[in-house]
């Protein structure tokens, strides 16, 4: 789900850093303490630009849009095909919460 909701980002226009900064949150993000949260979105500082990013994966504008398509609809498709696997269990979350009470 991590990926394809980078992908899903690119998709729209967004920056590297913020495809992959929402797509964190919506989903590895959940599950993780703060103090691993902090440490990545620290480490997000040193994504390449979305155009660095596409070239060093081999595609263009135009054909990241024609393959993320793809991997997008294949990677929902075997999202959804896990997820439905694992309904009835209860799937962890981070509750550490600061505070000084």
């Amino acid at each position: 789900m991590f990926i394809s909701a980078i992908f899903k980002g690119l998709r729209v226009g967004k920056t590297l850093k913020d495809a992959v900064s929402e797509a964190y949150d919506a989903t590895l993000g959940l599950l993780h303490a703060w103090l691993v949260r902090t440490g990545i979105k620290a480490g997000m500082i040193g994504l390449p630009s979305r155009e660095h990013f596409l070239q060093s994966i081999g595609e263009t504008e135009d054909t990241a849009k024609e393959h993320g398509e793809g991997f997008i609809e294949a990677a929902d498709t075997l999202c959804m095909a896990i997820s439905s696997l694992y309904s009835d269990v209860k799937m962890p979350v981070s509750d550490f919460k600061i505070g000084w009470n």
